[in-house]
């Protein structure tokens, strides 16, 4: 079925519908219907919409101008919403470029704190390896003053053995020199007994 059919049937019906309850006699007048009110009635465009008498020759060229207007407003309408899905799909890019350039910015400052961050344990792991080998230089250290200390204590007891072996020599002597006084005062008294 054509256009043409189409609305004329679609018109048809649409006064059938507006007969009804008017009773068995049609009127014989019909109320003028403009195409403006027939085309919203039927739910088309103003063009869409056909009367027997707009079929003459003369309306012909007016109906193409019409139908050429309407295709040219469609792809017009077409194209606009052609440029409005491209310029969302330019904007969703943007925003996606964007977001993946906020991600690799995240990325490489989380790449620098991961850098800084193994820095500062490897200069922890220096630090506590120089306190380790400084631990081990004074446990070195500590272990060398105590055998100095105790080879002084050793050479302590020593000297205070040959210092308690010289006095006791020293005694000895004192005790000798004081003997030999006496027996040479005994022998003094001997030889001369009127010096008492």
């Amino acid at each position: 079925m054509g256009m043409h059919n189409v609305s004329v049937a679609l018109a048809g019906h649409s006064v059938r519908h507006w007969w009804y309850g008017q009773g068995d006699k049609p009127r014989s007048v019909l109320p003028p219907l403009s195409r403006d009110t027939l085309a919203e009635m039927i739910g088309t465009t103003r063009s869409g919409v056909f009367m027997t008498n707009d079929t003459t020759g003369r309306e012909q060229p007016w109906l193409d101008a019409e139908r050429a207007r309407e295709k040219t407003e469609g792809e017009r309408q077409l194209g606009e919403q052609g440029r409005r899905v491209s310029e969302e799909r330019r904007l969703e890019d943007e925003s996606a470029r964007g977001d993946a350039e906020q991600l690799r910015r995240l990325a490489e400052a989380s790449r620098v704190r991961q850098e800084e961050h193994r820095g500062l344990l490897e200069q922890v792991r220096q630090e506590r390896e120089a306190f380790r080998d400084a631990a081990e230089e004074a446990r070195r250290a500590a272990e060398e003053a105590r055998l100095a200390a105790e080879d002084a204590r050793h050479a302590t007891i020593d000297a205070v053995r040959v210092t308690a072996e010289a006095l006791s020599a020293n005694l000895e002597q004192m005790k000798f020199v004081e003997q030999m006084r006496r027996i040479y005062r005994d022998l003094k008294d001997l030889k001369d007994p009127d010096s008492n």
